[in-house]
C-alpha cells in the first residue's frame, strides 16, 4: 500500500479532524453538531489510510469555493460598469470600469479552467459579457 506523506502545513491545518469509520469529525461547535462525508467516488482502496481522500475532498471545495468568489467579483465589476452614466462620470471612469470587468472576467475563465471547465459560452451569457469587456479579456494594460 502506497504512504504519502502530507506537507507539515497541511497536516496542521487538518489536524482538527479525526478519522472514524470514513468519517470526518469537525471540531465541535456550540449548538451545531456536523460531520462531513467525502464522496465514494474519492474512496480509492490503496489510499484509505493515507488522507489522500480528505486532502484532495479539500481541495475540490476549494476550488469550488474560488470559482464562486470569483463569479461575484464578475457580477459585481458588471454591475459597477452597468451603474455607469454618461452625465455625472467621465469617460476615463468608463475605462477603468471596462478594464476592471475584463480583468475579473478573465481571472473567472482561469479559475473555470482550474476546475476543467473549458467552455465559456455559458458564462458569457449567463452574465451577460457584454463584448466591449470580451475584447478586452487578457489584455495587458500598463
Amino acid at each position: 500500500m502506497p504512504h504519502l506523506s502530507l506537507p507539515p502545513q497541511v497536516v496542521k491545518r487538518h489536524s482538527h479532524l479525526t478519522r472514524r469509520t470514513n468519517w470526518l469529525t469537525l471540531p465541535e461547535t456550540p449548538g451545531i453538531s456536523m460531520s462531513v462525508r467525502p464522496p465514494q467516488s474519492f474512496h480509492q482502496p490503496g489510499f484509505t489510510n493515507t488522507g489522500f481522500n480528505v486532502l484532495e475532498y479539500e481541495l475540490m471545495s476549494e476550488r469550488a469555493a474560488a470559482l464562486g468568489r470569483q463569479g461575484v467579483k464578475v457580477e459585481e465589476a458588471l454591475a459597477a460598469l452597468s451603474a455607469w452614466n454618461a452625465e455625472r462620470d467621465s469617460e476615463a471612469r468608463r475605462e477603468s470600469l471596462c478594464d476592471d470587468a475584463a480583468d475579473a472576467v478573465w481571472a473567472l475563465f482561469i479559475q473555470r479552467e482550474i476546475c476543467g471547465l473549458r467552455n465559456n459560452r455559458e458564462i458569457i451569457k449567463r452574465y451577460a459579457i457584454p463584448s466591449e469587456v470580451l475584447s478586452r479579456v487578457g489584455a495587458v494594460r500598463k
